[in-house]
């Protein structure tokens, strides 16, 4: 990905001297007023005519933020296109040439299944991890795209600590969670007496983050006036208390979280465009759980080493869980683990008793098709010889012999587990059949 490598040059219309501004982030606003990220106060550029802004798919775009004489990219007239290197851009009489050093930085997938407190050994969350690392070294607004329980904190914990401001405030904010009545003073403060109730001066969110990070969850329920609000800080890193004339400057990297889709809740008039484009400047999309089951592999270890180091997992327990969607992701199974645990400890007969977490310690889950799995020699002789006839006439092929089985793949692979057998001591067993005919 390309990490702000690009310019704007320009001659002043007035002097004729040459001008350049670098793209610091990955985003900037361009117009008449001051607040803009490149101010061109000229009698035909609008107050906010557009915005410039790096996209996940490698491309520089350009805007019109709906301006009285519109922009135009190499003599053609747009509402939003592409900006290629040595791209010239219009505003009425204005010409400003874009050029971009296209040195892009590769995101590295991690080799290790561990990322601060998150692991996973999903591709798409370690493509996740290196979108981190890659942007570490800018202040880019964050946006992470997730449903709930996906660890959206977390991640977002993560762009602080690998961030240069990681020894400055991470301060978190849950936009779901608070009243519309209350939101402006959580975010911006309030001074004694701005309204009743408040008996005391306060800081807000922002104040408290200065220097360091601001995490603001479930970003989309903000009432549109408070997102106005949030604009403005954001485009003049200023803000002002509840009951106070004065401004302050603050200095705060955003990250913002959501479980709905922007550009949809855009689309809807319920989330203004304006501000989409200042807080998505990087998207990182975590999945859910569901769709990543091999990750119960290391999250179930990793998550009971928190809850109680001293219990100890049956290896069926992986098997049994992933017969479950969790709707709630990693939180709901970090509850489940929970409640199990509490379970085995009821039952686990005073000290030195057996500490094993077992799948009949799950019977309270709701929806969880528990199985209760045979040992190696329980299994049907027939059941077995399918098995292996199956793999041997589909060569190896274990999603289609589950499918035929009508079982999940990682039911079959932990079927295999238990009986011991892989591709090689099958085809042994094989040849070692076909040569005692031949005999």
């Amino acid at each position: 990905m390309i990490l702000g490598n690009a310019q704007l040059e320009w001659s002043d219309p007035e002097t004729g001297e040459r001008k350049q501004r670098p793209l610091a982030a990955q985003s900037l606003t361009l117009g008449a007023h001051d607040s803009n990220d490149l101010c061109l106060p000229f009698d035909d550029v609008s107050q906010f005519h557009a915005q410039i802004e790096y996209t996940a798919n490698n491309e520089f775009v350009i805007t019109d933020l709906n301006s009285t004489n519109g922009i135009s990219v190499n003599d053609v007239r747009v509402q939003r296109g592409i900006l290629e290197t040595a791209s010239t851009i219009r505003f009425g009489s204005c010409s400003l040439k874009f050029v971009v050093d296209k040195k892009e930085v590769s995101l590295k997938p991690k080799k290790t299944h561990q990322f601060m407190d998150l692991v996973s050994t999903n591709a798409k969350m370690k493509k996740a991890f290196a979108l981190v690392e890659a942007v570490s070294g800018t202040d880019a607004a964050v946006c992470i795209h997730g449903e709930t329980g996906t660890g959206k904190e977390l991640l977002s914990r993560a762009v602080h600590e690998f961030s240069q401001r990681f020894r400055g405030p991470f301060v978190a904010i849950n936009c779901a969670a608070l009243a519309k009545d209350v939101v402006e003073s959580e975010l911006f403060g309030h001074e004694k007496g701005a309204f009743t109730g408040a008996t005391a001066q306060r800081i807000g969110a922002f104040e408290a983050a200065n220097g360091g990070t601001l995490f603001l969850d479930e970003i989309a329920d903000l009432h549109l006036d408070i997102q106005a609000k949030l604009l403005r800080a954001l485009e003049n890193g200023e803000i002002r208390r509840l009951g106070s004339n004065q401004t302050i400057k603050v200095s705060v990297r955003i990250v913002s979280a959501s479980n709905r889709n922007l550009k949809d809740e855009v689309a809807q008039q319920r989330f203004r465009e304006d501000l989409y484009f200042r807080l998505h400047v990087v998207p990182i999309e975590l999945p859910p759980l569901r769709d990543r089951m091999e990750d119960l592999e290391v999250l179930i270890p990793h998550l009971l080493k928190k809850i109680n180091p001293e219990i100890q997992m049956d290896k069926r327990l992986t098997s049994v869980l992933k017969n479950y969607s969790f709707p709630g992701n990693v939180r709901e199974l970090r509850n489940i683990l929970q409640r199990a645990c509490v379970e085995l400890e009821m039952k686990a007969g005073g000290p030195g008793a057996s500490k094993v977490l077992r799948p009949t310690h799950f019977h309270f889950v709701k929806g969880l098709n528990f199985v209760q799995y045979p040992s190696a020699t329980e299994i049907d002789p027939a059941e077995r010889k399918r098995i292996i006839n199956l793999l041997l006439r589909h060569q190896f092929n274990q999603t289609k012999v589950a499918a035929l089985l009508k079982i999940p793949p990682s039911t079959l692979h932990d079927k295999l587990k238990r009986l011991g057998l892989n591709r090689q001591n099958i085809q042994a067993a094989a040849l070692s059949v076909i040569h005692a005919k031949r005999k």
